[in-house]
Formats: structure tokens, C-alpha cells, sequence
């Protein structure tokens, strides 16, 4: 059974958007902490030089020019004694609470290093920092109200994603389609090549394909197609091969009767024993075409009769009531064993008619091989019903085992009239094992020394 799997484009697809995802999260990341370890720097570095001197005007000027861009001069910087006095502003409010809570906190340690002083609350709210330079006992402190580098960062980053993902996305389609176009027109020129005989033709395998199941499901259809064409093929060539033996077995009769009648027609002075000759050969022939027409008739049914069906049989009961016909209508039979031991009582579904004539053949046939024993086992096995017949008169050849199922010549006269097979029966059984898609098996034994049909039915 083939098993659908999810596309390997989709999944390809999807890793890409992942993988995009994370990606851009950590650039974000990296980012985000590099700019705040930048400025974590700014902020000693503003420390440091406003606590250079005890003029902290010409420290704010220095800070302006050289440190701040002019953009950022506008920062609330207040510079505070250990006491927690504001020694210098460049507003004039106070700092808010929260600053003035955290610089009483950290009053008892000023010597602490600024990454343990620089204090940094929500990035998207109003930031206080408090700075105390290593060399200095002044605290510097001030408000960041700059919102925009990091707001503009997150946008840049949620843009980057999602034009990254869309980008991905349409790759993938892209790609699909250039895919789907390029295995359509491939799948097109094998189906070209199919329709002008080339039943081997295949559509070229690539890794991916391999992954994606498509182009593998379409040879194996078109493998079902081959073997289907290969089997029609040879069905058509058996089937001449029987229309032009069956044309020439009715031209040999058709003759034998048109001689012998205008014989005797013609012939006013033919002794009595040739006329009686002559009578056995009509009366032969007639029988001849007899059966003749009546197994081609049933070599039609056989293809009529062709498909599933509901009937069910016991095939241990049938054989016994094919024995007992055959038992009725001759009084010099082998002897037959049949042998259930193995059989369960298993039903086949199988046509009634078709298995009858089946059993009758290859009974008929091992009675032309002036068998004195017969066997027949009916056996169950691996799901399998098995039906045997070996019988212990002539071996066949194998030239004669390699062409059973095949039409072949059987015609034999005696004084009595016509004798021996028309050559069909083989035929009509490999027909009905083949219409119901079971298999046929022939083999000679040596212990004891015989010959073997065995056929085997799966069982539903």
C-alpha cells in the first residue's frame, strides 16, 4: 500500500520560516544588547567627566560637545554628594522617587563598579540611571527619556521577520510551481511514449523526488500498466495462436466429412466394410466438431463469467460429486483417492460452473494419461486453498509441461470412430485459474513416479 506523506516543499517551507524566525530573534537579541552595553559606556563615560572638576558647567559643555551628540544634550543629569545633596542640575525639578529611592539604597556602597550601579528599568518606559565612577565619590544620575532607538530597533526587527517569512514563502511557492511545471511536462512526454508502445518508458528519478513520492507513484502505475500491456499482449498472441489451430482442426474434419460422404455417395460398389469405415469416419468427425464447438462455446462463457462474484463452494464436496458423475457414466476407471485431511471446510469464491468444469478437465486429463491411480488433495495453507490431482500413467514431456494451456493437436482414429482429446482442456483450465487470479503449478514426481497439476485460490 502506498503511504501519502506531508510535501517535502511544505516542510521545507515551514524549517525556512522557523529558521528566519529565530534568526531575526537573535540578531534582535544581540542587537538590543550591544546597544545597551553601548550605552551603559555612555553613561560612565558622561560620569567621569562631569565629576572631573568641581565646575560642573564647563563638565556639562565638555559632556555636550565631545561625548553626547547634540541631540542628547537634553538629558536630566543631576550630580549628588554620598550624602544624597544635588550638587549640580541642568533642570530644575528634583529627580523622582523612584531615582531618589534607589540612590538611598545604594548611598552605603558608592565605591561599587557602574555595572552594579547603573540601574535599568522597563526599555519602554522613562529609564533612571545612577552612575558612580570608580574614581569619584559623587554619584551622577539622570533620566532617559529616548524611547525611539529601541521602539524603532523592534519595528526594524518585526519588519525584518516578516518580510524575511513572506520572502520565504513566495520562494517556496515559486519553487513549487517551477517544480510542478517542470515534472508535468517530463510526465507528459512519458505518457507521449507510452501511447506509441513504449510501455518502459519512465519519468527520470532525483534525489527529491525520491522524498516527494510523486514521480515514484506515477512509474509504479506506470510499471501496473506495463506488466497489464505485457499480459494483454501475450494474451492476444495465445489467442490467434488458438484461432489459427481451431481454423485448421475445423478444415481437417470438414474435409475428412466431404470425402467420406461424396465417397459414398459416388462409390455404388464399395464393399460392405468400407462403407462401414467410411460411416465411422462421418460419425468420428461429427463427434469431433461436436465437442469442438461446445468447449469454444465454453471458453466464451469463461470470459463472460470473468470478475468477482459472491457464489461460495465447498471444492471437497465438488470434487466428490465429479467423481461420482464420471463413476456413473464408465465402468473402467482408475482408482481415486481423495485426501482432505488438510482441509478445514474453507469456502472459495469461485463461479459453480467454471469449478466444476475445472475439476472434470483435469480429471479427464489424467484419465488420457491411462492413469491407474489417481490422487486428489484438497488442502488449506497460508490463506491459500489448494486443489492437486496427480495420477501415475504417462509422463508428459517437458517440451509438453512448458506448452500445458496451450491449443494443441490430439486427434486419433480407430475402427470405433474418433478418439483422444481436442487439445482444449489444458486451455479451458489455465482460463478459469487465470480468471480467478489464481496459479497454476505442473511438476513430475518420483516417489512414486507420476505427474502433478496443482492449483491454488486465495482465500478472501
Amino acid at each position: 500500500m502506498i503511504k501519502f506523506k506531508m510535501p517535502t516543499l511544505t516542510i521545507g517551507m515551514i524549517l525556512s520560516i522557523v529558521v528566519a524566525l529565530v534568526f531575526s530573534l537573535l540578531t534582535g537579541i544581540i542587537i538590543s544588547r550591544l546597544l545597551n552595553h553601548l550605552r551603559e559606556r555612555t553613561y560612565l563615560a558622561v560620569a567621569k567627566v562631569m565629576t572631573e572638576s568641581p565646575d560642573f558647567e564647563h563638565n556639562l559643555q565638555k559632556v555636550t560637545q565631545y561625548i553626547v551628540p547634540s541631540s542628547r544634550s537634553e538629558y536630566p543629569i543631576w550630580v549628588f554628594d554620598p550624602h544624597g545633596n544635588i550638587r549640580f542640575t541642568n533642570r530644575t525639578e528634583p529627580p523622582s522617587e523612584i531615582l531618589m529611592a534607589h540612590f538611598h539604597e545604594m548611598s552605603d556602597a558608592p565605591k561599587n563598579t557602574y555595572n552594579e550601579i547603573i540601574l535599568s528599568l522597563n526599555p519602554f518606559t522613562t529609564r533612571y540611571v545612577l552612575v558612580n565612577p570608580a574614581d569619584s565619590d559623587l554619584i551622577v544620575g539622570f533620566r532617559d527619556d529616548r524611547k525611539g532607538p529601541i521602539v524603532r530597533l523592534s519595528v526594524i526587527v518585526v519588519t525584518a521577520v516578516f518580510i524575511s517569512c513572506f520572502f520565504v514563502y513566495l520562494a517556496s511557492i515559486a519553487a513549487m510551481i517551477f517544480y510542478l511545471k517542470r515534472k508535468s511536462l517530463m510526465i507528459d512526454k512519458t505518457l507521449m511514449e507510452i501511447e506509441k508502445g513504449n510501455l518502459s518508458a519512465r519519468v527520470p528519478l532525483s534525489k527529491f523526488d525520491r522524498s516527494s513520492g510523486l514521480i515514484p507513484i506515477f512509474n509504479q502505475m506506470a510499471d501496473k500498466l506495463q506488466v497489464v500491456g505485457e499480459k494483454l499482449r501475450t494474451y492476444e498472441q495465445e489467442r490467434l495462436l488458438v484461432l489459427q489451430e481451431i481454423a485448421h482442426d475445423l478444415r481437417t474434419p470438414l474435409t475428412s466429412l466431404t470425402g467420406a460422404s461424396e465417397t459414398l455417395m459416388y462409390s455404388q460398389n464399395l464393399p460392405p466394410v468400407s462403407q462401414r469405415n467410411l460411416l465411422n469416419v462421418i460419425s468420428g468427425e461429427s463427434l469431433y466438431l461436436s465437442k469442438l464447438i461446445e468447449d469454444l462455446f465454453f471458453l466464451a462463457e469463461i470470459q463472460a463469467r470473468r470478475g468477482p462474484t459472491t457464489e461460495t463452494i465447498n471444492l471437497a464436496d465438488l470434487v466428490n460429486i465429479e467423481i461420482q458423475k464420471l463413476q456413473a457414466t464408465s465402468s473402467h476407471l482408475p482408482t481415486i483417492h481423495v485426501q482432505t485431511k488438510n482441509y478445514a471446510g474453507a469456502l472459495l469464491k469461485i463461479d459453480s460452473v467454471l469449478a466444476k468444469r475445472l475439476i472434470s478437465n483435469l480429471l479427464e486429463n489424467a484419465l488420457n494419461a491411462k492413469a491407474r491411480t489417481i490422487n486428489i488433495e484438497v488442502a488449506e495453507k497460508k490463506r491459500l486453498l489448494l486443489l492437486k490431482v496427480w495420477n501415475d500413467g504417462q509422463l508428459p514431456s517437458e517440451e509438453q509441461i512448458r506448452q500445458y494451456g496451450q491449443k494443441k493437436k490430439s486427434r486419433t482414429f480407430t475402427a470405433d470412430g474418433f478418439k483422444g482429446s481436442l487439445g482444449l482442456g489444458s486451455v479451458i483450465v489455465r482460463s478459469i485459474v487465470e480468471s480467478h487470479q489464481g496459479h497454476l503449478r505442473l511438476r513430475t514426481t518420483t516417489s512414486p513416479e507420476g505427474f502433478e497439476v496443482s492449483v491454488a485460490f486465495r482465500l478472501s
